[in-house]
């Protein structure tokens, strides 16, 4: 038996780090540059689409723009423990 190459990844073997919330070219999060620029594997959605996200703070930050109202409100029960 030879040894198998495990570092390279053909088409089919897409390892996705994060989806993240793409707002006016980028992210919610703050990562640096816009989606060329990101690492491998990192990805994303629109706003729209937020649900799809695996990144944390994109998805709250985009739950937060879409409805402030509702966010802050969720926030605060957090908060208060209800």
């Amino acid at each position: 038996m030879g040894r198998q190459n495990h570092s390279h990844l053909g088409p089919n073997d897409d390892v996705t780090v994060a989806i993240h919330v793409l707002y006016y070219g980028h992210s919610l999060c703050a990562l640096p540059g816009v989606p060329r620029d990101w690492p491998e594997g990192h990805k994303w959605t629109t706003i729209a689409n937020a649900e799809h996200a695996t990144c944390e703070t994109c998805k709250e930050e985009a739950l937060r723009i879409q409805s402030p109202v509702e966010a802050s409100d969720a926030s605060a029960a957090r908060s208060n423990g209800t």
